[in-house]
Parts: C-alpha cells; structure tokens; sequence
C-alpha cells in the first residue's frame, strides 16, 4: 500500500468503532429509555434481552455455523477445549473478561469480528441494569442526566485505576499492551465510556433547549469528525483512546429529532 494511502487508512484505529459504540448508545437510549423500568423492572430487562437477541442472533448463528465448519478444531463437541472456546463464543460473553482464545485476543480469534457484538452485549446489561438504577432512585430535576454523567465519570475511574494496576491484574504472560487493548478497545467495560457518551446526548437532546439547536449541533459534529479524522491521520492525535473519545464526542451531537425523521431510532 503507499505511504500516503496508508497514512489516511491505518493511523486511525480508534474511528470507526467508537462511531459504532457512540450511535449504539444513543438508539438505545432513544428506543427503550422510555419504558416503565421503576414499576416492571425485571420484565423490561427480560423484554429488552429478547428483543435484542431477536434482532442480533439469528444472523450471528449462521456466522458461528460457517466458523465452525472451517475449523476442524472445533468440530469434536466432546473436545473439554472446544467446548472451552465454543461455549463463551455462543453465548457472546468471550470479550468481557481477559482471555486469550488460542493464544489471540478476541479480534484476532476463530471468531474475530464477534468481538463487537460480545461488547455490544455487555452493554445492553449495563444499559439495562443502568436504566433500572436510575427509574428507582426518587426524582429530581435532570435526574437522568447527572446520573448518566456520574456513571460515565465512575467507569472511567475504575479504567483508569485497572489500568494503573495492570500489573496485578493482567493475566500471565500478557503484555501491557495486550491489557490495553483488552480492557480500553475490546471489552465491553472499556467502550461503554463511547456507549455512555451516546446515552448522554440522547438526555440531553430530549430537553428543549438543545432541541433548539439540534441542526447547528448536527453540523458541528460532523465538521468535527472531519477535523479529528485529519488529526488522527496526521498523528496529531495517535493514541488509540484517545481518539475513541474525541470521535464518540463528535458523533454525540444531540438530534433526536432528526433521528426520528430519519428513521434511525428504528435500527
């Protein structure tokens, strides 16, 4: 590939994804934040799990299936190991704790791009167990919204401090840079800053004073991103986090009512 090319196409890793984690976050918010959590909070959790899976599942299977055929290691289903690296793959929880499949980190494994939807579940919990938090706590004015900005401030913390802790944590034989990508790229504890960011802007979009300026927010952000993708390409920005939380920020302009014109909250 040429430098130039190259330069523009692979300095970016943190883009595309926290896009990805940030919209999540604010169609989700957008889609379920409204039901009754305070009164049936354990039904929600289960209707808001099957509608989900309803949506994520069936196309996932038909991945895992194709995974399986062309992996012969996997294919003895009496194999303790197969069922070792099967068994959390299937249920989708193979990002959420520091494990190394087959001596890869979960984007790299058998089953490599489910990396995403294995984080993706993690957040619905959060999301969900958030969401009960929130309704049973007694009301005030802008509950919501400082409670989702103390939570986001909470995890960060707890990154923060597991990462300065790497050493007692990491399992053996990973290196820190195998900790950083699992616990800030890869886990669902790490990108649910991204997703909390997304849930944010959604709080903050469904009050009147940003509805108010919801177009001119729109389009600050997506100059913005424009901005940050030059930044990241040109190494100004680098670091992998950091550009994660610059881009989820440029994608979390609130325009709640654009998104419902367009559709999007339906996705």
């Amino acid at each position: 590939m040429p430098t130039w090319i190259a330069q523009w196409g692979g300095a970016t890793p943190g883009i595309g994804m926290s896009i990805f984690f940030t919209l999540s976050g604010y169609v989700i918010a957008l889609s379920y934040a409204h039901w009754n959590w305070r009164e049936r909070p354990g039904f929600n959790l289960v209707r808001f799990f099957f509608y989900r899976f309803a949506r994520l599942y069936p196309a996932f299977f038909v991945f895992a299936i194709l995974i399986i055929v062309r992996s012969p290691s996997l294919q003895d289903l009496s194999n303790p190991e197969a069922q070792a690296y099967l068994a959390p793959h299937l249920l989708l929880w193979q990002s959420w704790l520091p494990v190394k499949y087959g001596g890869a980190l979960v984007p790299d494994d058998l089953f490599h791009v489910s990396w995403s939807l294995s984080a993706e579940c993690g957040l619905y919990f959060l999301f969900g167990i958030g969401a009960i938090v929130v309704a049973a706590l007694p009301p005030w004015q802008w509950k919501s919204r400082i409670v989702a900005l103390v939570l986001i401030a909470t995890v960060f913390a707890l990154l923060q401090t597991a990462w300065v802790m790497r050493g007692d944590l990491a399992p053996d034989g990973w290196s820190s840079g195998d900790w950083y990508l699992w616990l800030f790229a890869f886990s669902p504890w790490g990108v649910s800053i991204q997703f909390g960011i997304g849930v944010a802007a959604y709080l903050l979009s469904s009050s009147a004073l940003f509805q108010r300026f919801a177009r001119v927010a729109s389009d600050l952000g997506a100059a913005g991103l424009v901005a940050i993708y030059a930044l990241c390409a040109l190494a100004i920005v680098w670091e992998q986090t950091t550009q994660a939380i610059v881009v989820s920020l440029g994608s979390s302009r609130p325009e709640e009512a654009q998104a419902r014109e367009t559709g999007v909250w339906s996705q």
